[in-house]
C-alpha cells in the first residue's frame, strides 16, 4: 500500500521516535498502543518530527507496556489525517530552516492491526537499525556543510589577497588541516555508507562517521564565520547558515556524546542499554 508510492516519491514519510521526556534514551517511550477490536488505540506525543503536517505516513513508535521497557516498543504506520491524529505548529529552529519541524499529538488515534509494522515489542530494534542508516545521512549532510564553509572561506581569503591583504600563515595552516580532515571524514562515511548498502553495516561505523563528520562541519563552519568578517557576523549571510545547520547535525539522530557513549562500548565491549 505505502512502500512503492514512498519510492516514487508521492508519498513522505516521517520517523516520530521522540517525546518530551524520551530524547536520547529511545526506550524510555510513554506514548501507548493500547489493544482494542481490530486494531490499537494511540495516546501520546512525539516532539521534533521532521515533515511533520506536510508528511502522508508516520512511522510511529509507541510502547505496549511501559514496564516492558524496550521490549515493549511497537512501530504503527499512522496516515495523514487520520483521526485523532494532530500537529503543532512548526518550531522555529536555529538552523534546518527548510524543514518543517512540528509536534505530534495522538488522541485514541485508532490504527488497524495491518498497520502494525512490527510484532509487539519489536519496535526497539527497527528503530535503532533506521537510526544507524540516517546516522551516515546527517554525517554526509556534515560532509556538505563543512565542504561549502571551507569553498567559501578560502574564495573569501583569495579575494582579499587579490585587494591586496597578505593571507597569514595562521589561516593557511587551519585551511590545510580542516581540508585533510574532510578528506579523513568523507572517507569514513563512504565505508559507512558502503557497507550499509553490501548489508554489512555496523552501529559503530555510522555513529564514527556522524561524530567525525559533523563536529568537524561545526569547526569548520565556525572558523569560517571568525575567517569571513564582517560577512561572518550577518544574519542570514551563508557563514551564519554554514554555522546554525551544523550546530543541528551534532544533536538529532543522536547526540555525538551520545554517538561516544555508543562507540566507547563497542570498544570495551559493554552490552548495556542502548541509547540513541
Amino acid at each position: 500500500r505505502y512502500l512503492v508510492k514512498l519510492a516514487r516519491g508521492e508519498y513522505i514519510g516521517a520517523f516520530a521516535l521522540t517525546e518530551p521526556d524520551a530524547g536520547s534514551d529511545a526506550a524510555a517511550l510513554s506514548a501507548s498502543a493500547r489493544p482494542v477490536p481490530g486494531g490499537y488505540l494511540l495516546n501520546g506525543r512525539k516532539i521534533f518530527i521532521t515533515s511533520g503536517g506536510e508528511a502522508d505516513l508516520y512511522t510511529v513508535f509507541v510502547t505496549v507496556d511501559r514496564s516492558l521497557g524496550r521490549k515493549g516498543i511497537t512501530a504503527f504506520l499512522v496516515e495523514k489525517g487520520s483521526g485523532g491524529l494532530k500537529t503543532g505548529r512548526p518550531e522555529r529552529k536555529m538552523g534546518l530552516q527548510r524543514t518543517r519541524t512540528t509536534e505530534l499529538q495522538m488522541e485514541d488515534l485508532f490504527v488497524p492491526t495491518s498497520n502494525r509494522l512490527t510484532k509487539e515489542g519489536d519496535g526497539f530494534s527497527v528503530a535503532m537499525a533506521l537510526l544507524d542508516g540516517g546516522r551516515i545521512g546527517i554525517a554526509a549532510q556534515g560532509l556538505g556543510i563543512a565542504a561549502a564553509s571551507l569553498e567559501y572561506a578560502r574564495i573569501f581569503l583569495k579575494c582579499s589577497e587579490t585587494a591586496g591583504n597578505k593571507i597569514s600563515q595562521g589561516k593557511k595552516f587551519a585551511l590545510a588541516e580542516l581540508a585533510t580532515s574532510l578528506e579523513g571524514a568523507r572517507l569514513l562515511t563512504y565505508r559507512a555508507a558502503a557497507n550499509k548498502s553490501a548489508g554489512n553495516g555496523k552501529t559503530v561505523e555510522a555513529s564514527m562517521a556522524k561524530t567525525m563528520a559533523t563536529d568537524l562541519a561545526m569547526k569548520a563552519a565556525s572558523w569560517c564565520v571568525e575567517t569571513c568578517l564582517p560577512a561572518g557576523m550577518i544574519e542570514g549571510s551563508p557563514p551564519v547558515r554554514f554555522f546554525c545547520d551544523a550546530k543541528a547535525t551534532q544533536i538529532y539522530e543522536g547526540t555525538n556524546q551520545i554517538q561516544r557513549m555508543v562507540i566507547a562500548r563497542e570498544l570495551l565491549g559493554d552490552q548495556g542499554s542502548r541509547r540513541r
